[in-house]
C-alpha cells in the first residue's frame, strides 16, 4: 500500500499549504495558481518559493475556480468580483456587529 505524503504544515492554529498540496486540494495546476498569485488572486504568506498558502486560499481558489467556469471571468475580472464579495461579506459581518450592539441598548 503506498502512502501519500500530503504538503501541510501545522503553524500555530492554522494550517499551511504548499504550492503542491493547494493544487492537489484545487484540482488544478501549480502554473494556474501562480497566474492567480501574479494577478493578486491569491496571495502566499511568505516570499518562499515555493510558495506557501493559509487554508482560506482554498476556499477562494475555488471560487475563483467556479467564476471562471460559470461566468467566463477573465483573471483581471476575477480579482476584482473576488475582491467585491470580500467587501460585501465584511459589510454584512459589520451590519451583523451593528445590529448586535444596537439591541444592547435598545
Amino acid at each position: 500500500m503506498k502512502s501519500i505524503h500530503q504538503e501541510v504544515e501545522i503553524l500555530g492554529t492554522g494550517y499551511i499549504f504548499s504550492l503542491k498540496e493547494l493544487c492537489l486540494r484545487g484540482g488544478v495546476s501549480a502554473d494556474y495558481v501562480l497566474e492567480l498569485v501574479a494577478y493578486g488572486i491569491l496571495e502566499p504568506i511568505d516570499e518562499n518559493v515555493p510558495p506557501r498558502f493559509e487554508t482560506s486560499a482554498l476556499g477562494r481558489l475555488r471560487s475563483a475556480c467556479r467564476l471562471q467556469q460559470d461566468l467566463r471571468v477573465n483573471l483581471p475580472g476575477l480579482a476584482m468580483t473576488l475582491d467585491l464579495l470580500d467587501e460585501v461579506k465584511q459589510l454584512r459581518d459589520e451590519v451583523i456587529h451593528l445590529r448586535r450592539q444596537l439591541r444592547h441598548y435598545q
